[in-house]
């Protein structure tokens, strides 16, 4: 969990640095658009997976969001990934 949150603040500061003062909205919108299609994207993904009945469900809560607006569709799969990983362990 620790490490996890030491990823998103690194994120976060390149981020921060590698904006300027006047494209604060410009980054913004990008994490929130990462976050809309995050979203949209696990809701499909989850009533696929309910239809082939598959137990790979990928619970929607501020976690998943929260690494689905930061990493975008990556972070998605990475959140089926580690899903997977916990299935077979």
């Amino acid at each position: 969990m620790f490490a996890m949150l030491i990823v998103v603040i690194a994120f976060l500061v390149v981020k921060v640095i590698g904006y300027g003062a006047l494209s604060w909205m410009q980054y913004l919108s990008e994490v929130l658009l990462r976050c809309l299609s995050g979203l949209i994207v696990l809701y499909v993904c989850n009533f696929f997976m309910c239809y082939l009945n598959e137990n790979l469900i990928v619970n929607i809560n501020e976690i998943s969001l929260t690494i689905s607006a930061f990493f975008g569709l990556a972070g998605v799969f990475l959140l089926y990934c580690f899903r997977w990983i916990l299935l077979i362990v």
